[in-house]
């Protein structure tokens, strides 16, 4: 039996995305990924535009919610779906989806 948490935060500090690889900000947004899964305890930060992309995949069921999904996979299903890797804009920040520098 296992568990999850997942809980946005505000950072106090940058901190990287551990999915894209892209910094956040201290200011914006992010996601603290936390849970016993297959005996094992993981936790990861993910950026908001990451933690979309995850649930767009869930939703199109190319990830299976028992079996969950491989950090490493993320950018290749992307590249599958035409979708932007990593992603270049981030939603919690900005009202715009002008690319960031």
């Amino acid at each position: 039996m296992g568990f999850w948490c997942s809980k946005i935060r505000t950072r106090r500090k940058d901190h990287r995305c551990e999915t894209c690889g892209q910094t956040v900000r201290a200011g914006e947004k992010s996601w603290d990924e936390s849970g016993l899964y297959q005996g094992d305890f993981n936790s990861y930060r993910q950026c908001a535009a990451c933690k979309d992309i995850v649930r767009y995949f869930f939703w199109r069921g190319s990830f299976d919610r028992l079996e969950g999904y491989q950090l490493n996979e993320l950018a290749e299903y992307c590249r599958d779906e035409g979708l932007i890797w990593p992603p270049q804009w981030n939603y919690v920040a900005g009202a715009t989806l002008e690319p960031t520098t």
